[in-house]
């Protein structure tokens, strides 16, 4: 069984005691999977009003379950998905209270604007994964590839130390093995996140080539430009090594988001 959110909280609380790093990426995804989360708000705010949390210098307590949140204020209970959407940019502080008085989590100004990428990370992922299954939902949604394009933190890996991001420079970008079919395609291996492409750059597969591997940042526009301009390449599979599930997808895909999927 998964561990609970409370106890990636406890291990992540226990890290930081000790000095030692935390792993923002993975403790972030457990977050946005958690749906219970309970926020203070001010008095008079409707039930379906918008609300904004932080902002710049400011502090947020978010209690990890109803029970932990005071019985003397206003609350809201957001999904973690909502929660990332209702931090406000500049936040200072945001403390994740999975107890009683010594049990929480504070996260910085550099880890809280961390966790606001999350939004998009788990919209980009959710985006793909409609792409390859050709689900209609895709259609119902409001620019769904402009999404893609705009998305600004790609990742890949280029062997051999070729990291130019210039347009019309072709990145020599790793490959994510393909044992999907007797013919292997030659798909470039893409991440939606730092976590994802640390996953593969340790993995088994890619351990014959990870000496030289380059991280490269790309926006959706410069990421698909590539693969479509790339005749060598037949396609691109997004986090093959997890944590998302892999989403493969051909060449003339990436043409197609370009496009506008028209």
């Amino acid at each position: 069984m998964a561990p609970s959110l409370t106890e990636w909280l406890e291990r992540c609380a226990a890290a930081r005691s000790a000095n030692q790093p935390i792993p923002e990426a993975a403790l972030f995804r457990r977050v946005v999977a958690h749906d219970e989360f309970v926020v203070c708000v001010a008095e008079g705010v409707a039930p379906d009003e918008e609300i904004v949390l932080g902002g710049e210098g400011g502090v947020v307590d978010v209690f990890c379950a109803a029970e932990l949140a005071p019985t003397d204020a206003p609350v809201r209970s957001l999904t973690g998905l909502q929660l990332t959407a209702t931090i406000a940019a500049g936040t200072r502080e945001m403390r994740l209270v999975f107890g009683g008085a010594e049990s929480v989590l504070v996260l910085t100004d550099d880890e809280v604007a961390h966790f606001r990428t999350f939004l998009q990370v788990t919209v980009v992922e959710r985006l793909l994964a409609l792409i390859r299954e050709n689900d209609a939902e895709l259609h119902q949604l409001d620019d769904p590839f402009g999404r893609l394009r705009d998305f600004d933190s790609f990742l890949t890996v280029c062997a051999g130390g070729h990291a130019q991001t210039d347009a019309h420079t072709p990145l020599k970008m790793a490959l994510a093995p393909d044992t999907s079919s007797e013919q292997p395609r030659r798909l470039a291996a893409v991440f939606t996140a730092q976590d994802a492409l640390q996953l593969f750059v340790v993995s088994r597969e890619s351990a014959r080539a990870s000496d030289d591997l380059v991280s490269v940042r790309l926006t959706g526009r410069e990421l698909f430009s590539q693969v479509a301009d790339n005749a060598e390449l037949d396609g691109v599979v997004f986090n093959p090594s997890g944590p998302a599930e892999p989403v493969a997808l051909a060449r003339d895909v990436a043409a197609a988001v370009l496009d506008g999927g028209s």
